[in-house]
């Protein structure tokens, strides 16, 4: 899963262990805490409140279960350079575009919000994160999963939230096949 998608595939697999593995890109549990009102931090690291509001939050946050045009897209590139992806790339990824499920988007902007799930993965993992990606010190998210034993980090250079839309995506897509072969 790649971001809010890995956010969901870690739940899914702590809670019905669905997966030999997890391939979980551009994701940490960090969320992006400066989106967040000032009534929204408290539930910062606090996964319980944040689960049981977290329809509440959503509704005040987005208004709409589905929402077209989100506050965090305008930062979904990350720190990346934009010219370094292609317009071909940029029309493709705009006529794909698709509404946001808006509990699910409050729940990766808080950070902490699904630590219980992270910290009970035991299946082997592959975290691919762009070295301009929303997330800070990537070389740190392997302990946000401190049951799994086989943890593969992959940091891609001059790479922003969007891996497949930049130039090192092909040399990331041999690793992932490659991990995947392993495991």
């Amino acid at each position: 899963g790649h971001s809010m998608g890995a956010m969901l595939a870690v739940v899914q697999q702590y809670k019905y262990g669905s997966y030999q593995g997890l391939l979980l890109l551009g994701f940490c549990n960090r969320g992006i805490p400066d989106l967040l009102s000032e009534e929204q931090k408290p539930y910062i690291d606090n996964s319980a409140l944040a689960r049981r509001d977290a329809v509440i939050l959503a509704r005040e946050y987005f208004i709409e279960p589905y929402v077209q045009n989100t506050r965090e897209r305008a930062v979904v590139n990350g720190k990346a350079k934009k010219s370094l992806v292609s317009d071909i790339a940029k029309q493709a990824v705009a006529k794909t575009e698709a509404p946001l499920l808006a509990v699910g988007g409050m729940m990766s902007l808080i950070p902490g919000s699904i630590r219980p799930e992270m910290e009970g993965v035991e299946v082997p993992i592959f975290l691919g994160i762009g070295d301009s990606d929303l997330i800070e010190n990537p070389h740190t998210v392997p302990a946000e999963f401190p049951a799994c034993k086989d943890i593969s980090l992959i940091v891609l250079p001059q790479t922003g939230h969007n891996h497949f839309l930049y130039p090192t995506c092909t040399s990331f897509f041999e690793k992932m096949y490659r991990w995947l072969h392993l495991h």
